[in-house]
């Protein structure tokens, strides 16, 4: 019994240096920016082989400030559904890595959209087989049931309220920024395909994201 408060202040440092680049950074993190994962498990080990990337798992960030000025949560896919979760408890038991992808400042209108459409999605079914088709090939878009990067991919394409024209092959959303993005990862992933955390960096080149920072 006598270890029992040497234990309880050891774990209390080990969770503030955990959390000491986070609430550095967190100023700057914004609702609708991205937090992508680097997971040092077997299966995290075995996602960034499979994958060739060091990311395996992404998040949307969201802040209630009306309501809530000192928290940050993320919304996430994993194996409860779409959950919402303080992002200083996330960082505490996460194995492994994290960084910011921030939304770019031209696309501020759309926050509130992305924000909005993923709330109303809390409590989707994790799909577990389009995990396991995710490693071999990009999977189909549908909302019944999400993967992780489905969950972010689906609140910016909500949010821009993106609209494809077949015969013409033309894209409207509420920016001309919006348009190009979307032009360009179906022509690298495929039309109605889901982009994996493996393909942020180049969803960064196409302009949605500005440049990623650490937190982890």
């Amino acid at each position: 019994m006598h270890c029992l408060p040497w234990i309880k202040a050891r774990r209390i440092r080990q969770e503030k240096d955990k959390l000491s680049l986070y609430n550095k950074m967190r100023p700057k993190i914004r609702t609708a920016d991205s937090l992508v994962w680097q997971t040092n498990t077997v299966i995290g080990k075995m996602m960034q082989y499979l994958g060739r990337s060091p990311y395996t798992h992404v998040s949307m960030i969201v802040r209630f400030l009306e309501y809530d000025v000192e928290r940050v949560y993320v919304f996430e896919e994993h194996k409860h559904g779409a959950v919402l979760l303080p992002l200083s408890n996330r960082i505490i038991a996460h194995n492994g890595n994290a960084w910011v992808f921030p939304l770019n400042p031209d696309l501020d209108a759309i926050r509130k959209s992305m924000a909005a459409w993923a709330l109303s999605k809390q409590g989707t079914k994790f799909d577990y087989k389009g995990l396991l088709e995710n490693i071999g090939y990009r999977i189909s878009e549908h909302t019944k049931k999400m993967i992780c990067s489905a969950y972010y991919w689906l609140a910016f394409e909500e949010g821009t309220g993106i609209k494809r024209d077949e015969s013409s092959v033309k894209y409207t959303a509420t920016t001309n920024l919006a348009q190009s993005i979307y032009r360009k990862v179906v022509e690298k992933i495929g039309k109605d395909r889901i982009p994996r955390p493996s393909d942020w960096p180049f969803l960064q080149e196409c302009e949605l994201f500005s440049e990623q920072y650490k937190i982890l």
